[in-house]
């Protein structure tokens, strides 16, 4: 055989073994991200404390999260999370955390609540996909305990949670916010849920919520409370800790198709700020300029209201359904409804909306 023969041959065998490597797919599978990425934080830079935490610079870096739920992180780049349509059959990114909400105590049951920091550092997350019908709080952090989040641009994110249920929550950011803080965040997508959903937050509980801003829509067909910002805004039962949203801003559809309330909650609403406030919960200095539906009640700034404060904050949309307001649309303050199941100090307070 001639030498320029045998050069052939062995071309011709390593193109084949090339393609048998690449796939059918013509593109290195390494390169690719994993259709059930791992949750560790292997190889990521950083120590994960304050002054040294974990620099997260992809979408698997960013999932690996769920790996230490204590520590904290920070955004060195812009993610495309596109390939998170695909992860977990469909279901995409999994939660970072969860609460378990316990009716009973007004707080969380779960082990695996994130209790950290994550800074955005400015940075942008865009095309995350999360479709879950699960018992679980849903967002890109489901649930977080006394934990920071800020900083950080949302972008056409898309977040579904099928399951029905007042003690669900779903949001664009956090489903279920406990005494965290969350500031310096903006959101544009669509949050679909059957249970209490937000742009930002699905619930936010004890916790404070500042400088953000959200556009998009938030849709429930069998939902309870949902909101522009957050479908729920409370404080605890003793009225000594409130929720507190402030200089927030939507620009969002709010549609609540649901007729019947739970059995252990309250009357289906949407609200172009929050689907209710209550419970010495404050919000200040807040606008919506958008579309509100309640098939029973909704509000262009608060579904309803009852026993917390709306003040220095404006309504500039349109607000459709059952019983409505262009700031409130249900509470006892204004004797438009008697809600179930709830204390008799509702001492609210609203000034300088409109």
């Amino acid at each position: 055989m001639s030498y320029h023969r045998a050069l052939e041959l062995s071309l011709a065998a390593a193109i084949i073994a090339f393609i048998c490597i690449v796939g059918a797919t013509g593109v290195a599978t390494a390169a690719d991200p994993p259709a059930n990425p791992e949750q560790t934080l292997n190889g990521i830079n950083g120590s994960g404390t304050v002054g040294d935490p974990y620099v997260i610079t992809n979408i698997t870096e960013l999932q690996a999260i769920s790996g230490d739920l204590d520590a904290n992180y920070v955004l060195n780049n812009d993610i495309n999370a596109t390939p998170t349509a695909d992860w977990n059959n469909g279901a995409g990114f999994t939660p970072v955390g969860d609460c378990d909400y316990n009716s009973w105590t007004g707080r969380c049951d779960a082990d695996n609540i994130f209790t950290g920091s994550f800074d955005g550092n400015g940075y942008t997350i865009k095309n995350l996909h999360l479709n879950y019908s699960s018992n679980r709080d849903v967002g890109l952090f489901g649930g977080i305990n006394q934990a920071v989040i800020e900083n950080v641009k949302i972008n056409n994110i898309s977040v579904t949670s099928g399951r029905v249920g007042s003690s669900i929550h779903t949001g664009g950011v956090v489903g279920y916010n406990f005494a965290g803080k969350i500031r310096n965040i903006s959101v544009r997508g669509t949050v679909r849920s059957n249970n209490t959903a937000g742009l930002v937050v699905g619930s936010n509980a004890y916790g404070i919520i500042t400088n953000v801003s959200t556009s998009g829509r938030v849709i429930g067909e069998e939902a309870q409370l949902l909101g522009g910002i957050a479908g729920d805004n409370h404080g605890l039962r003793s009225l000594t800790q409130p929720g507190f949203i402030a200089r927030a801003h939507t620009n969002a559809t709010v549609i609540n198709n649901q007729t019947e309330a739970d059995s252990a909650h309250f009357q289906p609403a949407a609200g172009g700020i929050v689907g209710m406030n209550h419970y010495s919960a404050k919000v200040m200095n807040t606008s919506a300029t958008g579309v509100v539906y309640g098939n029973q009640t909704a509000g262009g700034i608060a579904g309803v209201q009852i026993s917390g404060d709306i003040e220095t904050s404006y309504f500039a949309g349109t607000v459709t359904g059952g019983t409505t307001g262009g700031v409130v649309g249900s509470g006892d303050l204004l004797g438009l409804a008697e809600l179930r199941d709830y204390p008799t100090d509702n001492n609210a307070v609203i000034r300088n909306v409109y």
